[in-house]
């Protein structure tokens, strides 16, 4: 009993984390939170909006002169 409550807990907090990738959050610190609150985390984000895409390192880069 006490085994499948582990594995329910763990498996609650990868969700959260994957929810959270897929809606371009952190993973790891969605892991986190999953870990530490697993259901509460979950209905968190799904809630949440998704978040802004991260940026490319070539699109933050300032254009250089020869390509201006």
């Amino acid at each position: 009993m006490f085994e499948g409550s582990i594995i329910l807990w763990l498996l609650l907090a990868v969700i959260t984390a994957f929810v959270a990738a897929k809606k371009n959050r952190s993973f790891i610190g969605w892991l986190i939170i999953g870990l530490i609150i697993p259901v509460i985390g979950l209905i968190m984000i799904i809630v949440l909006p998704e978040g802004k895409p991260l940026e490319k390192a070539e699109e933050k880069a300032e254009p250089t002169e020869a390509s201006v």
